[in-house]
């Protein structure tokens, strides 16, 4: 899509706002880079003109997306849950 100079301007602004608070250069080629311009150029396409908004939106977005990807690779979040202190069944279980 063909953007005027002012809502390419939004969209740059966007993501290196977007890169930095992610703590990643934004003038380098950092991991997943083209991911998060695609997150912002959605938010842009969707009405937003805000780039700190859209900045913001993406950056949450891209932590949450990652950081759930990094748990999976882990195996967190795998198997039965175990009961947590002060919970009905750990109070009632049985010493072994």
């Amino acid at each position: 899509m063909r953007y005027t100079e002012t809502e390419q301007r939004i969209l740059d602004l966007a993501f290196d706002r977007a890169s930095r608070r992610l703590r990643r250069d934004p003038h380098t080629d950092h991991p997943r880079a083209d991911h998060l311009r695609r997150m912002v150029v959605a938010l842009f396409e969707k009405g937003f003109r805000d780039f700190e908004l859209i900045a913001g939106m993406a950056a949450n977005k891209k932590y949450i997306i990652e950081r759930k990807s990094k748990r999976k690779a882990n195996g967190i979040g795998r198997g039965p849950l175990s009961p947590q202190a002060g919970s009905r069944s750990a109070r009632h279980s049985t010493p072994d």
